[in-house]
């Protein structure tokens, strides 16, 4: 039991260093840092490094599975916030609130443009409704369309019609 119980632990350690979108920021809060270890002569300090650790208004408890700082905080691997990117349970959604743009599973929005992949994409221009959906510089491409619209065609399953002009 204690050997699965430590393989269990060593897998989420792995996962969480190679798998996380906030593994720069995990690194950066942790005595093991150039950044920190340049400065060892710092009086700030407190290490009791992984259970806690702080130094100059970068702290970490039970690291790497909580940290923050002056950029945000992390509940590794729940919540992640670096600035104006989040994200919670990561890789499955992210967003910028800044920019407006992230995703949600297979949903993606962004400014101009949302869609649920690989059911439909919308732009302000363009509404298609795809099983596949790819796009390849200004050609749109897909596989089984069931529906699409746009300032120059209409299509409903295989039977296309022109717009306008």
């Amino acid at each position: 039991m204690k050997n699965v119980l430590l393989k269990v632990v060593v897998l989420y350690i792995v996962m969480m260093l190679f798998g996380c979108a906030s593994s720069k920021r995990m690194m950066r809060i942790s005595p093991l840092s150039e950044e920190i270890n340049d400065k060892l002569s710092s009086t700030t300090r407190t290490n009791a490094w992984p259970v806690y650790y702080h130094d100059n208004g970068v702290s970490s408890l039970f690291w790497p599975f909580i940290d923050w700082d002056k950029n945000g905080f992390a509940f590794r691997p729940i919540y992640n916030q670096e600035g104006n990117d989040k994200s919670i349970l990561w890789p499955l959604s992210g967003w910028n609130s800044e920019k407006g743009d992230g995703w949600a599973l297979s949903a993606y929005w962004h400014n101009d443009y949302h869609g649920l992949f690989p059911i439909y994409h919308y732009t302000p221009e363009e509404l298609s409704y795809y099983l596949l959906y790819w796009r390849n510089g200004r050609d749109a491409q897909g596989l089984l369309p069931l529906y699409g619209y746009s300032k120059d065609y209409c299509h409903f399953l295989n039977v296309y019609w022109g717009r306008g002009n």
